[in-house]
C-alpha cells in the first residue's frame, strides 16, 4: 500500500513536469517515503518509460537553449546539478546543433545591445563579453560576436 502511495505521488510529480531520476529519487525520500518504496516506484517508472533521464536531458537542453538562451557549459553544469550523468551530458549536448548555439547568444546580445545604445564601445564589449560569459557560451564564439560590435 505505502509503495502505491509513492507511486502515486511520483505519477503526479511526473504529470506536473518531467524530472530526472536523480530528482524524483529526491523527492520522494524528502516526503518520507523508505528507500525501498523510492527504488520500487522509480523501477516501475523506468520500466514502464514513464521516466527516462537521455529524453530528461534532450528536453531540458533544447529548452534552456532555444527559451533562456544558455551556452553548452551552461547546460552542461545544469545537467550535472539535477543528477544526469556526465556520459549523457556529455552526449545529449553533443547532440544540440553548433548553429542553434550560436543563434541564441546572437539573440541574447542583441537584446541586450538595445539597452546598452548609450554606453561606449569598450563598456559594450565588456558587458557582452560577462553576459555571454555567465551565460555558458564557449571563448570563441564570443570573441567573433565581439568583433562584430
Amino acid at each position: 500500500m505505502a509503495q502505491s502511495k509513492a507511486l502515486l505521488w511520483a505519477l503526479k510529480a511526473l504529470g506536473r513536469r518531467s524530472h530526472s531520476v536523480a530528482q524524483l529519487k529526491e523527492k520522494l525520500s524528502r516526503k518520507g517515503f523508505s528507500p525501498e518504496e523510492t527504488k520500487a516506484a522509480i523501477d516501475w517508472l523506468i520500466e514502464k518509460k514513464l521516466l527516462d533521464d537521455s529524453a530528461f536531458a534532450e528536453s531540458f537542453a533544447q529548452d534552456k537553449l532555444a527559451i533562456y538562451r544558455h551556452g553548452r557549459r551552461l547546460i552542461y553544469y545544469q545537467l550535472l546539478q539535477l543528477g544526469i550523468s556526465r556520459q549523457l551530458a556529455e552526449k545529449t549536448l553533443s547532440g544540440l546543433d553548433p548553429k542553434s548555439e550560436r543563434q541564441a547568444a546572437l539573440d541574447l546580445l542583441e537584446s541586450r545591445l538595445k539597452r546598452w545604445s548609450n554606453l561606449e564601445p569598450m563598456v559594450k564589449k565588456r558587458r557582452a563579453l560577462g553576459l555571454l560569459s555567465r551565460r555558458g557560451f564557449p571563448g570563441e564564439l564570443i570573441r567573433s560576436l565581439l568583433k562584430r560590435l
